[in-house]
């Protein structure tokens, strides 16, 4: 297996258009989109290793695989439609892991509570299993918690995406990694200001490695590792008020820190000393593109996520018109199937 950093997403995006367009050789690939040669192996490698999507062929040329079920009686297509009903219902799931998941919101809530960052805080490493109850203990009302029923009917769903509609699977997968590197992003900029804005504030060095654990099953699990340090928190927060002021004035050339909420909550002694320590950082023009360019990105974002929402939006409606799902899942034995 090609191992090494992930090929970027345009990249990919090049070899789907390439394949829609028919089967090609490895070469013929190569040629129409200028891909590098170890890039496009490694590509080829998880399309049809990982997702099981795309598939070379006996003459060696590749191809994407549709799954289509081929039913010889009115009973087994009754039993396809039921079947998929029944996977149906899960497709809320499908949307939440696309927002974040779960356990995601829970920490994100959590750790706006005083107490418990104070207990994180006392432990170099954890492991935190995020339920309702842990939710309730810090005065948290919990979403509608999924049983883990639901989540195996959204693993089977989404097997269906995958197999079934393999270039709306590359969307979903698309969105949410690039949720990730935006949030990494935020997460990398709040640190670089904490490092050299807040030192005087007492900024520790040290960080709690949190593994997020939830009742959500592979693939939809969110297992992640999360690095918290004091005063990150409000440093995320100065760069959400920031790029929210910018969005209503895009052509602003410096961020006026007295009208931005997280420092406004703060003790009016404390406030003047922050905005006195960040008023470079107001006035920096590599700030404010940084702040502008993470905009731009979120809006892509939000665009794309809105067009998944839609066409997810629409296989549930055709399923619930009394349209089997393309594709096969876990549960589906015994069904012919014609790749195509």
């Amino acid at each position: 297996m090609v191992r090494g950093r992930a090929p970027k997403l345009e990249n990919y995006d090049k070899v789907f258009k390439a394949l829609h367009e028919g089967p090609k050789t490895w070469s013929e690939l190569r040629e129409c989109t200028g891909i590098p040669e170890r890039t496009l192996t490694a590509i080829l490698d998880r399309m049809s290793r990982k997702w099981k999507i795309a598939v070379k062929r006996d003459d060696g040329r590749w191809a994407l695989i549709t799954h289509e079920r081929i039913y010889e009686s009115f009973e087994e297509w009754e039993q396809a439609r039921i079947h998929s009903e029944k996977l149906i219902s899960a497709m809320d799931i499908i949307r939440s892991w696309i927002r974040g998941g779960v356990a995601v919101w829970a920490f994100i809530e959590l750790l706006k509570n005083r107490r418990f960052r104070e207990i994180l805080l006392k432990s170099e490493e954890t492991e935190l299993l995020i339920t309702p109850d842990l939710l309730r203990e810090y005065g948290i009302k919990p979403r509608v918690w999924p049983s883990k029923a639901k989540y195996e009917m959204a693993a089977l769903l989404l097997q269906h995406i995958q197999t079934g509609y393999p270039d709306l699977f590359r969307s979903i997968a698309e969105v949410v990694a690039r949720k990730r590197v935006l949030f990494k992003a935020r997460m990398e900029l709040a640190s670089f200001i904490c490092e050299k804005y807040f030192k005087e504030y007492d900024v520790e060095t040290r960080k709690v490695i949190i593994r997020l654990i939830s009742d959500e099953i592979p693939p939809l699990q969110t297992e992640i590792k999360f690095g918290f340090k004091p005063k990150i928190d409000f440093a995320f927060s100065l760069i959400t008020d920031a790029m929210r002021y910018l969005k209503y004035h895009p052509n602003a050339s410096m961020l006026p820190l007295n009208k931005l909420s997280s420092l406004k909550n703060l003790d009016k002694k404390v406030a003047s000393h922050i905005m006195s320590t960040l008023r470079p950082l107001a006035h920096s023009k590599d700030f404010i593109e940084t702040l502008s360019l993470l905009i731009e990105r979120e809006k892509e974002l939000m665009d794309m996520e809105n067009r998944v929402e839609g066409r997810l939006l629409r296989l549930e409606s055709m399923v619930r018109a009394g349209n089997p799902l393309n594709g096969v899942c876990d549960a589906c034995k015994g069904i012919k199937i014609k790749p195509i």
